[in-house]
């Protein structure tokens, strides 16, 4: 039995040193934006380039996601994410230009944030097709979607934030 506690803490390690490599990666590639106060990680928001794209009435080509949004919750309602945003778009436009940015968001300050600074409404229904889900499974979650109030933002180039 305790062979097993052994193997299994060794596994738990591996994971952590997996995920932390990974991590890192992330963070050294831009594509993920941490928030620190007092040497402790208080947010982050992660950027990535959408592997593949339905066709949409939205854009053509590549998309990028800015999402897996986390802020702790003594820091939330700081503007800890309005900055984490802003510097995830910044080192996005320094990469690639100003491509288009979805995001998919429940959250009510991310959906005022997002109406405020301009950002194209276009329903969770849209984000799902450019994801290439197809028509009968969104129709079957629509109920779903709505009741947990998702939806989704495009941010489009040549658009302030």
């Amino acid at each position: 039995f305790s062979g097993t506690r052994k193997f299994q803490a060794e596994q738990r390690e591996q994971f952590r040193q997996g995920l932390t490599e990974h991590l890192q990666e992330a963070i050294d590639r831009g594509d993920m934006v941490i928030a620190r106060k007092n040497d402790k990680a208080i947010g982050m928001v992660r950027v990535y380039k959408l592997d593949r794209v339905a066709p949409n009435q939205f854009v053509d080509g590549d998309i990028y996601e800015i999402g897996k949004a986390l802020v702790v919750p003594e820091e939330r309602g700081k503007g800890v994410y309005r900055k984490l945003r802003k510097q995830a778009i910044a080192r996005l436009r320094k990469k690639y230009g100003d491509v288009p940015i979805l995001a998919g968001t429940k959250t009510e300050g991310v959906k005022k944030l997002n109406r405020d600074d301009g950002w194209t409404e276009i329903g969770f229904e849209n984000y799902l097709r450019i994801y290439g889900a197809p028509d009968n499974d969104i129709d079957a979650q629509k109920d779903d979607i709505q009741r947990k109030g998702w939806t989704a933002f495009l941010h489009m180039p040549n658009k302030e934030n």
